[in-house]
């Protein structure tokens, strides 16, 4: 097992192998944050560990069964390689069948094929998977929760007073607020990055990471890359190329900059989880939070 992972996250990778009887000799971590995603190269699985929880264990359940159903409904998914989620050493884990390493394309392709991606999802009717109703400030609370239980909390208690004050404000905002894209099922973290190239599928690449998808305001999923003012510098030929793939402008929407606000603070959630075992995330969490304090939106963001 690499030494890039600690201790207790390789024990457990072994213990899921050996239960699902794969070889984790040669694992090699594709993604160290506050989940854990490792190849299995002899067997051509991933797996994914996340900290255990009953929140943890009723996310990856969801994501199995509803992966293996959009399979049935032909759409561009990752597969999963066992039917129930595995607990061990503290984790939760999932496998995955791996998908052929390809090449990416460039960003403006990445964000058409992710605009066309959401556009056959949000086509779909609501699968039977028993599915919760969009809270977009549901896993911040659940950090902010997880912080103050610590012995030694990564925030200071202005720091959580704001982001408290703030939740507060944009929840009742968002409670009025009306969504002209109507409501259904929504992947709940649709950026770039979940995006895996596949030849095989029909927009080149396939939708990964489904732990949180849900039941929703489309809106949810077109905000990320659709809306005008990315903290992280996107340019705008991106964001027009996923709107006009998608086919529908966000930003034509009065309400958008709210969902934006939503969004953005909800970053910060696996950054609260990271902070104390990973410093670089600690850092981006105080540029985060100061920006978002200090009300400017030019200060760039980046991804840990």
């Amino acid at each position: 097992m690499p030494d890039q992972l600690s201790e207790p996250v390789a024990a457990a990778a072994h213990v899921v192998a050996q239960q699902l009887g794969l070889d984790a000799d040669q694992a090699r971590p594709l993604r160290v944050h506050d989940a854990v995603t490792l190849l299995l190269p002899a067997d051509h699985v991933v797996i994914r560990l996340v900290p255990e929880s009953e929140e943890a264990v009723a996310r990856a359940r969801r994501a199995v069964q509803l992966t293996r159903w959009l399979s049935t409904q032909n759409f561009p998914t990752i597969r999963p390689a066992a039917d129930e989620p595995t607990e061990a050493g503290g984790y939760v884990a999932t496998a995955w069948h791996e998908v052929p390493a390809h090449r990416s394309g460039s960003p403006v392709a990445v964000n058409i094929a992710l605009g066309r991606l959401l556009r056959e999802l949000h086509t779909l009717p609501n699968p039977p998977v028993d599915l919760p109703t969009a809270d977009p400030l549901a896993r911040l609370r659940a950090a902010l929760r997880l912080d103050a239980a610590r012995p030694e909390p990564v925030l200071a208690r202005d720091e959580t007073a704001f982001l408290h004050d703030r939740i507060d404000e944009l929840a009742q905002r968002y409670a009025g607020m009306r969504f002209p894209l109507g409501a259904g099922l929504i992947h709940n973290d649709a950026h770039p990055g979940n995006l895996v190239p596949d030849p095989s599928s029909q927009h080149g690449y396939l939708l990964t990471d489904w732990e949180g998808a849900c039941l929703g305001p489309r809106e949810l999923d077109v905000v990320l890359v659709g809306a005008p003012g990315s903290r992280f510098g996107d340019p705008d030929d991106e964001r027009l190329a996923f709107t006009n793939a998608y086919g529908y402008d966000i930003a034509t929407w009065p309400d958008y900059q709210t969902l934006r606000d939503i969004r953005d603070l909800h970053s910060l959630a696996a950054y609260i989880r990271a902070g104390t075992g990973k410093p670089a995330a600690l850092t981006q969490l105080r540029i985060r939070i100061a920006s978002l304090r200090d009300g400017d939106p030019s200060v760039r963001w980046a991804a840990i």
